[in-house]
């Protein structure tokens, strides 16, 4: 019981996880967006370049107050190439007779596990990374002496975390239609961003 309470007086706020928690709706081409602090904000919209074909969202992370946001998922949720987690195209939710998947096969999909860097320097950090080990010529780890792909000595910057559940998942009704069409969503949302007083 002491060393409990030892350990709970040390947990100072500064170094305690701050978790935040929040459910939304989105339809149509409506864009979701709700501030997470940190000077960041969470969105759930048309994706950018959509193929208008295949409606979906895209859930985003982005930093607060500017006019062009980036992406700070962008970086650190893979695969690099194709469709992520963050991705939310309607095919996914359908079979290739565009009908809604059944139950089963749509638990799988409901749950988004999802990293974010948390300012804009850490988001170039990781996103240098991630075009030299993509496209950067081999390296040697000095340390080690095995070929690593980009920069043997990176250290990821802290990351948060954002588990996304779908909860409804509404089809248009397709007609003749040749691709389907994500109606609406809603969702459930969990956002933990690492203790303040970590370093990295």
């Amino acid at each position: 019981m002491r060393l409990l309470l030892v350990m709970t007086m040390l947990l100072t706020p500064a170094m305690a996880q701050q978790k935040i928690q929040f459910s939304g709706a989105v339809r149509g081409t409506e864009i979701f967006r709700k501030d997470i602090g940190h000077g960041l904000v969470f969105v759930i919209g048309p994706p950018p370049g959509d193929d208008p074909d295949d409606q979906g969202f895209a859930i985003q992370i982005q930093p607060a107050g500017q006019a062009q946001p980036d992406n700070y998922l962008r970086c650190v949720t893979l695969p690099a190439h194709g469709p992520t987690a963050a991705d939310l195209p309607a095919s996914q939710f359908v079979n290739d007779s565009n009908e809604q998947l059944p139950d089963a096969e749509l638990a799988p999909l409901r749950t988004r596990d999802l990293q974010f860097v948390l300012n804009s320097a850490d988001q170039k950090k990781a996103c240098d990374e991630l075009d030299a080990e993509l496209y950067g010529p081999q390296r040697v780890d000095p340390k080690t002496g095995a070929i690593v792909m980009g920069d043997p000595g990176y250290k990821a910057p802290l990351l948060g975390s954002a588990k996304v559940a779908l909860k409804n998942i509404e089809i248009a009704d397709l007609g003749q239609a040749k691709k389907a069409v994500l109606k609406s969503l809603t969702f459930e949302v969990v956002i933990v961003f690492p203790p303040a007083g970590r370093k990295r």
